[in-house]
């Protein structure tokens, strides 16, 4: 979802079950794009606005942290330099969230955390709010448009249907992928890789899969997977 605040600063916030291996290029991109594409040429840059990359993520994207909250933004190497309204990037892991965690010790974005991390839980009617969460507001009416979408069988069936989509996405890259390493070890792993990664293209075209999930799974942008698209067309004509 892209969303501006009222300082005109501009977000980009996803929520990512699956992981991948170009999730980080792919986030690192789109915010490039999102500060980037504010601009054309003789504009005045002085009024771009800055642009922040949010991803809550379902999986361990860093292993080597233990932290809930990465964030990312441009620094000199000291660290005490900060390009500041410029770009970001905020990856919230969800798998490191602890929801047992003492209530008086929470701060103020552990609650809200709740929310996504106990989803199933709150979008259930009637669910009782823990005191501390019931008393902001802002959280509170987040739970309360959960539960309405929770109570739309309509809606429901879509989040159901998409959630299905995403695990039969997943299943599918991960297989082709694994053809492209297995033939990596004859021509090179990277080589092989690229070439899992373009079949995986092509058969999820033919499997009706959107270019969106399709940039999603592999990684590819727009232009590339335009480009790849093109040369399978080429080679069957």
């Amino acid at each position: 979802m892209k969303a501006r605040d009222f300082r005109g600063r501009w977000y980009n916030i996803e929520a990512q079950v699956y992981e991948h291996e170009a999730y980080i290029a792919r986030t690192v991109f789109y915010v490039a794009k999102l500060y980037s594409g504010q601009a054309r040429a003789g504009d005045d840059y002085t009024q771009l606005s800055s642009a922040t990359g949010i991803s809550i993520l379902g999986f361990n994207l860093f292993e080597g942290s233990t932290l809930v909250h990465e964030v990312f933004e441009f620094r000199n190497r000291d660290g005490g330099l900060i390009l500041e309204d410029t770009m970001a990037l905020h990856y919230i892991d969800l798998t490191k969230f602890d929801p047992e965690k003492p209530r008086s010790m929470r701060t103020p974005f552990e609650k809200w955390l709740h929310v996504p991390k106990l989803s199933q839980v709150y979008g259930i009617i009637n669910t009782v709010v823990p005191e501390d969460i019931s008393q902001d507001e802002v959280i509170l009416m987040a739970i309360t448009q959960h539960q309405q979408l929770n109570a739309s069988e309509k809606m429901r069936r879509r989040m159901e249907e998409r959630e299905l989509a995403a695990v039969d996405l997943a299943i599918i890259t991960g297989a082709v992928l694994e053809k492209g390493i297995t033939i990596g070890h004859a021509r090179g792993k990277a080589e092989g890789r690229a070439e899992g990664k373009a079949e995986t293209v092509v058969r999820l075209q033919l499997l009706g899969a959107s270019k969106e999930m399709i940039m999603q799974a592999t990684g590819f942008s727009e232009e590339e997977l335009q480009e790849i698209l093109d040369n399978h067309h080429q080679h069957r004509s």
